[in-house]
């Protein structure tokens, strides 16, 4: 053939192949078409070779094909169109990405004109959420039904030194069936396989397909075997009731106790979100549990109830809520019921209750909540549990305000609680128990108040404090590259306190404080110096910063301090974290006074991207 036509050739075979292969690789699923391409729009093929047989009236690309078409991109070695049986056939290291990331790779494609019928030989489907599938062979039909013959799930990532290494865990099925329009994967005649060792057999088995946010049906059933709840089984099943909003009830029914019934309602909406969570049971054997006060033996009915949420009622402010309360302290425990307002100590465990009110600008910020807290073990006593309302905490911050520059800052904290009964404490190492109940006070080693031996809580009553501080800081660099840190505060604190002297172990508090209604205040005043040298080195394995710290304080010793219930500030803890803090107490009852003086050395090292180093050396 002469060059002439050739080139005339060429661009016959180009043109049918762009026209004939354009509805095929732009489908919505796997780059198949359900409708022919539009005449308009644009397909690039590049190939090393276009090929017109019209003895065999079919249209070939030829070597390392690539053709890009409305944001995907099909590769192969070889691509042919057969006029004759209608056929479009990519052989050779097929692979398909898809606009939205999804890799598709096969040995080998053979699709219908039509595109509802295909088969994929060696298929290998990666989606953008790192799922991934695999069969030998895959077969489409009725333009809308997948199967995966000897399918693999799985979403884990091949292991990068042996991607032949089977991976943590793996879902292989005899067929894999994908119905599009149900949004529905089924698997037949399952296994759950980890490190491809098989552990489960499941011999049918569904689940929403990737598509699918959210679909009315059963969850993951739990299991539960305890001597007093018995043999269990609970079988969550999720209601899908409008975009923004669900339920999800799970009946949990126990050889030994009878139908466990728990709910959850969930709900978002334009500003903010919110659930509620129930729990509840008719005990069927209430002696499998410990008697009062070490159980809930004698109760009939037991159950509990939360809810939590928050709103954005402006941009700046927020309203949130993390409310719970059981029948008896010991329901969650015994039922293995998850509750977020949960919190443990070293011994004891409590549920906190709390109702917020948050705003926030650049330079202030404002926080007003109150507090209820249950106990969940019988080593607490529910009277001796405070309850905090309001607890608000105010925040303003000024830079470089005129004539002093630096930084200016404003506190405020105001917090007002109230219990039943004083909290003492056995002074550690004395050998007794930590409990003061009325009925069990063998066990209480302050029964009644010893300043020697007992450690004060909290007062019975209500007790109120009002905090405001100002504080003044601002940085100097010299010209050898010293930096000077000139501090000074002005505190002031009201306290009210009435204490309750009415109830049981709160006649003893006329041996801790002053039995009538008081209020009194206390002031601090603090200057202070803050010196740091940083020296700073690079080498070829990384950068170091080597600081010399010191540190002056100036200020009166504590007032009053033995005539303050102290209820937020009885942790000082002392380490590197807070060696240069100009107050080392956690809250705001106890101020520290006195002057002192605080050295150090400080080293910073960054090693590449992901190593660094903070070392401290110092002492008060």
């Amino acid at each position: 053939m002469v060059p002439g036509v050739r080139r005339i050739a060429r661009l016959a075979a180009a043109t049918a192949l762009a026209t004939t292969l354009a509805p095929v690789f732009a489908g919505p699923d796997l780059a198949w078409a359900q409708e022919a391409a539009k005449p308009q729009e644009r397909m690039v093929v590049d190939a090393r070779e276009l090929v017109y047989d019209k003895d065999k009236n079919t249209v070939s690309a030829v070597g390392d094909v690539q053709i890009l078409y409305q944001g995907r991109t099909i590769e192969a070695d070889r691509v042919v169109y057969d006029r004759i049986s209608k056929r479009v056939v990519a052989n050779g290291n097929a692979r398909i990405t898809e606009a939205n990331g999804t890799v598709i790779t096969g040995d080998r494609f053979n699709l219908t004109d039509d595109f509802r019928d295909g088969f994929i030989d060696s298929l290998r489907v990666v989606n953008t959420d790192k799922t991934r599938f695999s069969a030998p062979r895959a077969e489409r039909t009725d333009g809308e039904v997948f199967v995966f013959d000897k399918g693999i799930y799985t979403a884990c990532e091949p292991c990068a030194e042996n991607p032949e290494k089977p991976p943590f865990w793996q879902v292989r099925a005899a067929r894999i069936i994908h119905k599009k329009s149900e949004q529905m994967i089924y698997y037949e005649d399952a296994r759950l396989e980890f490190a491809g060792v098989p552990i489960a057999y499941i011999p049918y088995m569904s689940g929403p397909d990737a598509t699918v946010k959210r679909k009315t049906g059963f969850l993951s059933p739990k299991f539960v075997n305890t001597s007093a709840l018995g043999y269990g089984v609970g079988l969550p099943y999720f209601i899908n009731l409008a975009p923004n909003y669900d339920v999800t009830l799970t009946p949990t029914y126990l050889t030994r106790q009878g139908l466990l019934g728990e709910a959850e309602w969930r709900h978002r909406f334009s500003n903010g979100s919110y659930n509620i969570r129930a729990a509840g049971i008719f005990q069927q054997d209430k002696a499998a549990f410990l008697p009062s006060p070490f159980g809930a033996g004698n109760d009939k009915f037991r159950g509990s109830i939360e809810t939590s949420g928050k709103v954005f009622l402006n941009p700046r402010w927020t309203f949130s809520w993390d409310v719970a309360g059981s029948t008896d302290r010991y329901f969650y425990k015994n039922y293995r019921i998850r509750s977020e307002s949960i919190t443990s100590g070293s011994f004891l465990q409590e549920s906190t209750s709390t109702v917020a009110l948050n705003g926030q600008s650049a330079n202030a910020w404002f926080d007003m909540r109150g507090y209820y807290f249950q106990p969940l073990t019988y080593l607490d006593w529910q009277k001796q549990q405070p309850i905090v309302a309001p607890a608000i905490d105010y925040n303003k911050r000024l830079h470089k305000p005129s004539m002093i520059g630096g930084e200016l800052s404003f506190t405020v904290n105001i917090t007002h609680l109230s219990r039943e009964a004083a909290a003492f404490k056995q002074i550690p190492n004395q050998n007794t128990y930590l409990i003061n109940t009325p009925k069990y006070s063998l066990f209480d080693g302050c029964a009644v108040y010893q300043k020697d031996s007992c450690l004060i809580r909290g007062l019975a009553g209500n007790i109120a404090r009002a905090t405001a501080e100002v504080a003044w800081r601002r940085n100097f660099t010299d010209s050898f590259g010293q930096v000077w840190m000139p501090y000074a505060s002005l505190r002031a604190d009201v306290f009210s306190i009435n204490p309750n002297t009415t109830s049981y172990t709160n006649y003893h508090v006329t041996t801790i404080a002053d039995p009538s209604d008081e209020v009194f205040g206390r002031a601090m005043p603090a200057v202070g110096l803050l010196y740091r040298y940083p020296f700073v080195a690079t080498t070829s394995w990384g950068t170091h910063i080597l600081e010399p710290v010191a540190q002056v304080v100036a200020r009166p010793n504590e007032t009053n301090s033995l005539r303050i219930a102290n209820e937020d500030a009885q942790s000082m803890v002392f380490d590197d974290t807070n060696l240069f803090e100009w107050n080392k107490f956690s809250g705001y009852d106890r101020v520290e006074g006195g002057s002192r003086a605080n050295i150090g050395l400080r080293y910073s090292g960054t090693f590449g991207k992901d190593s660094y180093a903070n070392l401290l050396f110092g002492q008060s």
